[in-house]
């Protein structure tokens, strides 16, 4: 690959940076994110009975579909696929609609103090469609 094209590929991959879409802090992986300011900052605010259902539901679901994910590859379409995908097939919409509302609380706080420029599960259904 010739220095141009080499340079007009760096350009594109941190267009989205310079331009303020996405922030550095947004390479921060997921896990180290909830251990490190999740739970110590955002999560002694709540009830203790709240405290205990989102530590099921990140210990049981989302670590580990997410994990090891940065930050950033949190996209919409990721968490579509998530919720669209087989591995919440065999549980009620209950269990979905609260899986959801503790990654969009997650990933809201990582909005909040500047990792993300927005919430990706914002526009995610994980509801069913009644027919």
């Amino acid at each position: 690959m010739r220095e141009r094209e080499v340079l007009k590929v760096a350009a594109e991959y941190l267009r989205p940076l310079n331009q303020g879409l996405e922030s550095i802090g947004s390479a921060t992986n997921f896990q180290s994110y909830v251990e490190s300011t999740y739970k110590p900052v955002v999560m002694p605010l709540m009830a203790s009975s709240t405290r205990e259902r989102y530590e099921g539901v990140i210990r049981n679901y989302l670590y580990p579909a997410f994990a090891n994910s940065c930050l950033r590859d949190l996209t919409t379409l990721e968490i579509q696929r998530y919720f669209s995908g087989t591995t919440l097939s065999t549980l009620g919409q209950e269990s979905k609609d609260k899986i959801r509302d503790v990654l969009s609380s997650i990933l809201r706080s990582t909005v909040g103090y500047g990792l993300l420029v927005k919430n990706p599960v914002e526009g995610v259904a994980a509801n069913q469609q009644e027919r």
